[in-house]
Formats: C-alpha cells, sequence, structure tokens
C-alpha cells in the first residue's frame, strides 16, 4: 500500500492556521481603539487592495482624530475620492457635508446629489435624508408621495427614523392612503429601537376613544408611557409620559396596571438589523412587503460554502466563531475561550461545530492535543450523515493512532463521504477513492463496500416498532392538533396582539 501518498489528503488539511488581516479586524480594532493596527491595516487595505471602504473608514479616522491628529480636510479627500469610486458611506458623508456646510460651503443641490448616489447603493440613511428634503422641500420641490417612497426604502431596511416618519404617514394619510394598522406597525417598529416619540405617539394612539378604527389598548398605553417616563432623554417629554400614565392608570384594573409594569420591565431596545419589517413575522395590512425566514445568527453573516476540504480557519468561521476572535486567539496561542463557545454550540446539535471542534482537538493548537475527542466529535458529527465528517474519519482509520487501524471501514468512510457529499466536494472524494483504489487490495475495497451497504440500516426486529411508532405519531399528531384549534378558539381579539414582550 502506498502509505505516504495515502495521507497526503490528510496531512495538507492539518496544516496550522495562517490568518490574514481583514477589513473586518481593523473595524473591530477601532471599536478597541486599537488604532495603531488599525491605520496599519487600512492604508495596506488601500494601497494592496484599493479598498474604498477601508478609504472611507480610513477618513472616519481623521475625521474623529482616532489614532492621527484630526484634519477635517483630510478626511473630506478621502471621502471625496471614496465617493468617486462608489463607496456609498462616502457619499453620504459627503452629502452631509454639504446638507450642513461643515468644511465646505453649504449647498442642497450637491447633497441631493450624493444623497441620491449613496441611496442607488440601498444606503438607508440616504434614502431617509432624501425622503426628509422631499418631505419638508429643503433645496428641491416638495414631493410628499416622493418623500414616502424613499421612507418606505429606508424603513424596509430597519432605519428607526425612517419608521416613525412611515408611522406618522399612514395615521394622517399623506403621501399614502391612510391605514391606522399600518401606522401602529411602523411606529412599533421605531419605538422597539427606543424612538421616545414614536413610543409617546404609540401611548397617545392607544389610548385614544375619539378616533373611530384606532386599537384600544390601555394596557398598551401604560406600557409606553412607562417606557417613556423611565427613558426619555428630556425632562419635558419624562414629566409629560408620567402624567399621562397617572391619568389612565385610575381607569384600569390592578390586573391591568401589573400587565403593563410587567411588559415595561421586560422591554430591550432592538437592533436596526432586528427591527427589518420582513423579519418579524407579521403581515402589514395593504403591505406587499415579502416574508423571509431570519437567519439564526446574525442577518450580515459571512455566507461560507463548505466542502471537505474547507481550512480549519473557515470551518471555525463558518461555526460561528469570528475572524478577529480567532485572529486573537493564534495571537495569543490560546484556543480556550473558542473551545468553550465551540463545546456550546457542539453540544446542542450543530454539526458545523462539531466538526470545528474535532478539527481543533486534532490539530492542538493553542490546546493539548486529543485525537480521541476528536474522533468523538466527528463520529457525532457523522450520525447526522455529514460528508465532512465522513472524509475525515477516513484517514483516522487509515493511520490507526487512536484506534486499531481499518483500512475497510477508511475505505467506507469515503465512500459514505461520496454518498451524501454535493456538487462542489464530489471532485475532492473522487480524487482520493482514485487513490484507495490504486493503494487497496480488491478484498479491503470489497469489504469497506459491505460495510457502506450496511451502514444507518435499521435491523429488521426494529422495523415493525418503527411502523407502530408512526401510527402512534399519528394520532398524538391530531391530538395536538386538536389542542390548538381549542387555544386558538380561546384567544381573543385584543388590539395587544401589536405586542412581542
Amino acid at each position: 500500500m502506498k502509505k505516504n501518498s495515502l495521507f497526503l489528503f490528510y496531512l495538507i488539511s492539518s496544516l496550522p492556521f495562517q490568518v490574514n488581516a481583514t477589513l473586518q479586524e481593523a473595524l473591530d480594532s477601532i471599536k478597541e481603539e486599537d488604532y495603531t493596527f488599525a491605520l496599519k491595516e487600512l492604508n495596506r487595505l488601500i494601497d494592496v487592495e484599493q479598498n474604498e471602504e477601508a478609504r472611507y473608514q480610513l477618513g472616519r479616522l481623521y475625521e474623529n482624530g482616532w489614532g492621527v491628529e484630526q484634519d477635517s480636510d483630510k478626511a473630506l479627500q478621502l471621502y471625496k475620492l471614496s465617493a468617486e469610486n462608489g463607496n456609498e458611506n462616502s457619499a453620504l458623508k459627503l452629502g452631509n457635508a454639504f446638507y450642513m456646510g461643515r468644511g465646505v460651503e453649504k449647498n442642497y443641490a450637491d447633497a441631493l446629489k450624493w444623497y441620491k448616489i449613496s441611496a442607488q447603493k440601498g444606503n438607508y440613511a440616504a434614502q431617509y435624508n432624501i425622503g426628509l428634503m422631499l418631505e419638508e422641500g429643503t433645496g428641491v420641490k416638495k414631493n410628499i408621495i416622493k418623500a414616502f417612497e424613499y421612507y418606505k426604502k429606508s424603513g424596509e431596511q430597519g432605519y428607526g427614523p425612517a419608521q416613525y416618519a412611515l408611522g406618522k404617514m399612514y395615521l394622517k394619510g399623506e403621501g399614502t392612503p391612510q391605514n391606522f394598522n399600518a401606522a401602529i406597525r411602523w411606529h412599533k417598529l421605531a419605538a422597539d429601537q427606543g424612538d421616545f416619540d414614536a413610543q409617546m405617539d404609540l401611548a397617545k394612539l392607544f389610548s385614544n376613544t375619539s378616533m373611530r378604527g384606532l386599537p384600544y389598548s390601555m394596557t398598551g398605553a401604560h406600557t409606553y408611557y412607562n417606557l417613556v417616563s423611565a427613558y426619555a432623554t428630556t425632562q419635558t417629554l419624562k414629566d409629560e409620559a408620567s402624567l399621562r400614565r397617572e391619568e389612565i392608570t385610575k381607569k384600569m384594573k390592578p390586573e391591568e396596571i401589573l400587565e403593563a409594569q410587567r411588559r415595561a420591565q421586560k422591554w430591550h431596545k432592538k437592533s436596526r438589523s432586528e427591527s427589518i419589517p420582513a423579519l418579524q413575522g407579521e403581515t402589514f395590512l395593504d403591505e406587499d412587503i415579502p416574508q423571509k425566514k431570519s437567519n439564526s445568527s446574525k442577518a450580515e453573516q459571512e455566507q461560507i460554502e463548505l466542502t471537505v476540504k474547507t481550512d480549519k480557519e473557515t470551518m471555525l468561521v463558518a461555526a460561528g466563531i469570528g475572524r478577529k476572535e480567532l485572529n486573537d486567539a493564534i495571537k495569543k496561542n490560546d484556543f480556550r475561550p473558542i473551545l468553550t463557545k465551540l463545546e456550546n454550540t457542539a453540544s446542542s446539535g450543530n454539526v458545523i461545530a462539531q466538526i470545528a471542534l474535532g478539527d481543533l482537538y486534532m490539530l492542538g493548537q493553542g490546546l493539548q492535543s486529543d485525537e480521541s475527542t476528536a474522533l468523538k466529535w466527528y463520529t457525532e458529527a457523522s450520525k447526522k450523515n455529514n460528508p465532512i465528517a465522513f472524509f475525515k474519519l477516513a484517514p483516522i482509520y487509515c493511520e490507526g493512532n487512536v484506534v486499531d487501524p481499518d483500512l475497510a471501514k477508511c475505505y467506507m468512510y469515503v465512500l459514505l463521504a461520496k454518498k451524501y457529499t454535493d456538487d462542489n466536494s464530489a471532485p475532492f472524494i473522487d480524487e482520493t477513492l482514485k487513490m484507495l483504489d490504486d493503494s487497496f487490495d480488491l478484498e479491503i475495497r470489497q469489504t469497506g463496500e459491505k460495510l457502506a451497504d450496511e451502514y444507518n440500516k435499521i435491523p429488521e426486529n426494529q422495523q415493525s416498532q418503527g411502523l407502530l411508532a408512526k401510527i402512534k405519531s399519528k394520532f398524538e399528531k391530531k391530538d395536538e392538533i386538536e389542542n390548538d384549534l381549542v387555544k386558538e378558539t380561546n384567544k381573543t381579539s385584543d388590539s395587544d396582539d401589536f405586542f412581542d414582550f
């Protein structure tokens, strides 16, 4: 057997991490006030990759005097060059400069020009700013319908000020037909992000009995008056909310007051990405907004296509480890924080985290190498028929460091990887199979094929039990459906549906 060539695919995948600094690392360093690293990396990205986002971030450093002497002129030069090369954030900065007359002479036409360049690329702040100019007629002919369109583009991306503006327009029927349900929902999206004006308006809307069509909820009103009186940034607003709360408290039942207080205590401020209407699982009345499923992780999570040849760094990132977090672990040669994070995720059944854990233990970088534990996690991942896990198990059985050498099992795992793989991994697996076919005797290959055929088969004595289990589950499912119908029947049409506390 040609052992050296046999383990080539295993040794290549076990090389130490090689991590290059990225733009995200530079951004993380700015947050951590590590400006020395940020400056070095941003300049590298500009010089080597002509990265316009890096040029914009360098402009921010000069604008704010972070790690360099503050230089507004230098910042504007960087913004202008970056914007001319298509960077939406720099175009927004230039628009703001012309709108407010900062570093340049105030010029609404130039402000609108740069806002439009930024907005065309989907920048939600620029879209809102154009909407504001159109609504107020600032430097442009007033157009309330166009303003609504720009606010909507921005609001659909979760931008709180635009959402509040939309709520007011739906309430008054300005730029769009009047729609109280839509008004309440857009107000709520802005209120969830801590907009005190939106919270105050919501409280007034919920306690309004004079306008037909508005939902009436004293509990809802009390909740938002509580939030404004506790968190508003101006004393005037706090005092008004407290006074109005006391007025409606006299009309409420004790249990309603307790419920309102509970909701206010449970409330937490949401981010813009959490306030994108299409991810709320709610249908806006008369709004044609496509419903999207929210990713279990961050909405702006890095998209990674995994194959059996994916390097260990990328596998860790796919498992939820940040590149900066990984870079810090490599610098300190200490993977214990990452290990703890991965173990929690892997224990909950995440296959990618299980494979990443196996990689860490197999390599032993930043922690003691433990091939037995690596085997455990690869095996756990293989129970979900994951081709990457199968592919990583194969060389362990070929080499036999932590198990008795078993070439037939090694061959079996490569066959299983091929059986369950996708088009992206198939060429690598075919190449490995060809290598093994040239290296292994016919008897070993036939035994491996037999093991692969028998893998995951249900024993005959369990087949009847499985059939009974299926029949039983149907009856249980029927009971669940009937119970759900009872629950639905008991639901009221209270306007508190607008809350998700």
